[in-house]
């Protein structure tokens, strides 16, 4: 019997699908307001000090919302060092508020992060991630809230796009704040992660399998 050159690259053709179809998404943006090169404002920004920073009790929050519902994956920050602790001397809290649709002052904590070493104030571009798997709705208001410690004085970078939003501040470490609307806000950046193989990949991915079982029994 003769056998067509295409019939023993048709195995791996099939597997090329199969594997294509079960591949992981990559990383979605959900909020993004950094320049290239995760680029930012050096020298300027909100400030994120301690009550004995030597200049007063200063908490800073950020506001973003996503159209559709996501799993967190990772989030950036640019914060500059001014005095006091270096590393861990500014922990990142991710928080929603009482007004899903947004409006709201940030209120419930849903995961905090202590962040390491930050870049002096006036260097760039040095940034801070952090990972979770915090699973976040669509059309509601979140927070990046940063908090200092005691001694801590830094502050929350600007980003270089002339990006706007909501700010909050807090000089109470956060039991109230303080909230305004079309402020330059700090660069940061929130990625979702991978998203579960949908059903009509899973459906290619099970097609492609079978298919390729079929082909190696009329080949046996």
């Amino acid at each position: 019997m003769r056998v067509r050159g295409w019939t023993f690259c048709l195995p791996l053709v099939v597997l090329a699908i199969v594997l294509f179809a079960v591949a992981p998404a990559q990383a979605a943006v959900i909020f993004d307001n950094f320049g290239g090169g995760n680029g930012y404002n050096c020298c300027g920004g909100w400030t994120v000090s301690g009550a004995t920073s030597g200049v007063g009790n200063e908490a800073s929050a950020m506001d973003f919302t996503s159209t559709t519902a996501f799993t967190l994956s990772e989030i950036d920050v640019a914060l500059g060092f001014v005095t006091g602790t270096n590393p861990g001397g500014v922990t990142l809290y991710l928080e929603t508020s009482t007004i899903p649709a947004g409006g709201g002052a940030p209120n419930t904590v849903l995961d905090s992060w202590l962040l390491g070493t930050l870049p002096s104030l006036g260097t760039c571009c040095g940034i801070e991630s952090v990972f979770g798997t915090d699973s976040l709705a669509a059309n509601t208001q979140y927070w990046l809230v940063a908090i200092p410690a005691s001694d801590t004085w830094a502050a929350w970078n600007d980003n270089s796009i002339g990006a706007t939003g909501n700010m909050a501040g807090s000089q109470d470490n956060g039991s109230t704040w303080n909230l305004s609307s079309g402020q330059d806000q700090g660069a940061f950046r929130v990625l979702s992660g991978s998203s579960v193989p949908e059903p009509v990949t899973a459906f290619l991915a099970a097609a492609g399998l079978g298919l390729l079982a079929v082909l190696r029994r009329k080949r046996s």
